[in-house]
């Protein structure tokens, strides 16, 4: 790299005690574009090690990149990704495709954190999709594999000066995805290996993979009582019985219910009628989700998909609920169905 990066120990503990910007951050935000703010990502339970993104200048794309790995190896990481990729970590132990990256990172933080580790981080390195650990990540099914490459992305800045030799010049490898064509694999490497200074951004990124943005597409159309894009995302492909993803102000993206329950809120019908008819798993305690507002008609109409109208959910059946919501209708209607009072 013509601008190398060069940092002290001792300068990225200062910055980190003192939360201000870390040195690396600092590097990618003068070389490549701003940063963006998002909630912390930890890569470590034992290390200061972290995920960080910046825009890159001039394109649609965001560098996804570490923080702290240098204190192994003297590496940092980064990878590319178009910016409506969100990074997701869940606190649940649900997994999908949108946690392929940091799920990524958090194997190789795993391996490179062992004592006595043979895990080098190499130019040239292939992450096979097949082999242990990286077979249990959700992978987009167009690609073999990730290669590791010391691209030459700032090569049109100046060296950087007033550096002194205690500090430690950090190498930082490019992911860069490997696509199932036909031909070997050693192949492809030498052909990536050779080439890689010629590459822009937009080739060194991983593609949006259709899954993330039709799951996306029905967790925005569920949030907005959005009937058409709801529609479009079931029609397509998604999924309707996985986790409805939520976004904590600590805690980050989560998922604690399903994409039917929180459909739940929306009180429309309609929607979660075809929820229900497009495969989506009834709970037992759905009538309670309902009390608040619920009529007759949708009652019925779980009870016989199995739905159990006395079950509870946070403690509370669905008559409890309607008698709380002051839902006089809903109350009547329970009792009417055979709740008990």
């Amino acid at each position: 790299m013509d601008k190398a990066l060069k940092i002290s120990r001792k300068e990225y503990i200062h910055n980190l005690e003192a939360k201000e910007i870390n040195p690396i951050s600092s590097f990618f935000t003068s070389t490549v574009g701003k940063l963006i703010a998002t909630s912390t990502i930890a890569l470590s339970a034992q290390h200061e090690i972290y995920v960080n993104q910046c825009e890159v200048n001039g394109t649609h794309l965001k560098l996804v990149f570490t923080t702290g790995l240098f204190e192994f190896q003297n590496i940092e990481l980064c990878l590319c990704l178009p910016q409506e990729w969100e990074l997701r970590r869940f606190a649940s132990s649900q997994f999908i495709e949108e946690t392929f990256i940091v799920d990524l990172l958090k194997e190789m933080t795993i391996k490179m954190e062992r004592k006595k580790s043979a895990f080098q981080i190499v130019e040239g390195l292939f992450l096979d999709q097949n082999k242990t650990p990286w077979n249990k990540l959700s992978w987009d099914q167009e690609i073999e594999g990730l290669v590791l490459v010391d691209y030459n992305w700032n090569k049109n800045t100046k060296q950087e000066e007033g550096r002194n030799e205690a500090d430690e010049i950090i190498t930082i490898y490019t992911l860069m995805p490997v696509y199932k064509t036909k031909g070997k694999i050693k192949d492809k490497l030498n052909e990536i290996l050779l080439s890689k200074d010629q590459l822009g951004w937009e080739q060194l990124a991983f593609p949006l993979n259709k899954a993330i943005r039709l799951q996306k597409m029905l967790n925005d159309g569920v949030t907005n009582n959005n009937m058409e894009k709801v529609q479009e995302a079931v029609e397509g492909g998604a999924e309707i019985n996985r986790g409805y993803i939520e976004e904590h102000w600590q805690m980050g993206f989560y998922s604690n219910q399903t994409i039917l329950t929180r459909a739940f809120d929306t009180e429309n019908v309609s929607l979660i009628k075809y929820l229900v008819e497009k495969g989506a798993e009834v709970p037992v305690n759905a009538l309670a989700y309902l009390g608040g507002w619920g009529k007759r008609d949708i009652f019925e109409y779980l009870i016989s998909k199995g739905a159990d109208i006395n079950a509870e959910s946070v403690g509370m059946s669905a008559l409890q609920r309607a008698k709380s919501f002051k839902n006089a209708t809903g109350f009547d209607d329970l009792i009417a169905l055979g709740a008990v009072n």
